[in-house]
């Protein structure tokens, strides 16, 4: 039974909790996930491709209406941070005062505003969309403490459930062509990593689509290629590295880059991050992967150099990196989900 009370909404008198559970998200179509769950129609083939009202936020109301229309025949909805999801909250919000559908949201992201006022209105939507939610997951426990010292009154609904890697319906054959990879668009410093290999015996091959990464960097070096890469291309690029970087920035509210090394490491690949929040939460430094400070290129340099003259060096620490991903299995993050949702 749902026992749990959030909000203005009690669920002790519904129902156990069914077998499926309406969603936004595919999760790339994984067998268990698809098991549990049912897909709301026509959500993923606009978020493949049709998006009419693009910046209008129309788009936005109407997958959030269809959600809510639909989430009557379910007792438990997951969503992760579309805009969709939060118009759903409100309409729960103002629609639902007796019995409310379980809102779990598998993946909170808070981008703060700009301005002042802007980030006081939105702080405030989300003080009412919030009394809707039963649970709001981040993937770190430094995360679930940033957001709730941000978010006093919703404190007590984040919850960590450490994140999986993405590439299980991907078959690769991984190799070492002797590259450094590194790639992504969110919060990256490229600058401070091409600083680091400026001069060194290697290449670096950066994925991204953003150029403005690179705007203020003089004097490109030759070891560097800068390219643009869909994610099947994304992956094979980095199954092929010897090494793979994820260059973070410093001080991030907003913690991310999770996916990327995590599927690094399940290719075996050994990894760095430079990060000063919650890698250290997934990698023992030195032995699964290595974690230097952001915009350190000294000691990013220093790594990468030792790793690239070590082949023995790479493979172990490779080795252990496929080791320590399976405790991150997809299978294990869905099945805590909905542990989750049958506990509240």
């Amino acid at each position: 039974m749902l026992k749990a009370s959030h909000g203005l909404a009690t669920y002790a008198s519904q129902p156990p909790l069914p077998s499926k559970i309406l969603t936004l998200n595919s999760k790339g179509s994984h067998p268990f996930w698809r098991e549990r769950t049912v897909l709301l129609e026509g959500y993923p083939e606009h978020r493949a491709g049709w998006r009419p009202f693009h910046r209008s936020g129309i788009r936005d109301i109407y997958w959030g209406w269809r959600l809510f229309r639909k989430s009557k025949q379910f007792n438990a909805v997951f969503t992760a941070n579309e805009r969709a999801s939060w118009v759903f909250a409100l309409l729960q919000l103002l629609f639902r005062r007796r019995q409310r559908v379980l809102h779990i949201q598998i993946d909170f992201i808070w981008i703060p505003a700009q301005s002042k006022i802007r980030e006081v209105f939105k702080r405030y939507l989300f003080s009412l969309e919030h009394r809707t939610v039963s649970k709001l997951v981040v993937f770190s426990r430094a995360q679930a403490r940033r957001y709730a010292a941000y978010f006093p009154f919703a404190a007590s609904k984040f919850t960590t459930i450490p994140f999986h890697p993405t590439v299980y319906n991907t078959p690769l054959e991984t190799a070492d062509w002797g590259y450094v990879f590194a790639g992504g668009d969110s919060a990256r410093d490229y600058k401070s990593l091409i600083e680091a290999v400026r001069g060194l015996p290697l290449t670096l091959i950066i994925a991204a689509f953003r150029r403005d990464h690179f705007s203020l960097i003089e004097n490109l070096p030759p070891n560097v290629d800068i390219i643009s890469a869909e994610p099947a291309s994304y992956i094979r690029f980095m199954a092929r590295a010897a090494v793979v970087v994820v260059p973070m920035q410093k001080e991030l509210f907003r913690v991310v880059g999770h996916q990327t090394y995590l599927n690094a490491m399940t290719l075996g690949k050994p990894v760095i991050v430079t990060d000063d929040s919650d890698a250290s939460e997934y990698i023992q430094n030195g032995v699964d992967g290595f974690v230097v400070p952001p915009g350190d290129s000294p000691a990013l340099r220093s790594v990468l150099d030792q790793l690239m003259r070590d082949s023995l060096l790479r493979e172990r620490v490779g080795k252990a990196a496929r080791a320590t991903a399976r405790k991150y299995s997809p299978e294990m993050f869905f099945e805590r989900l909905f542990a989750l949702a049958q506990s509240n």
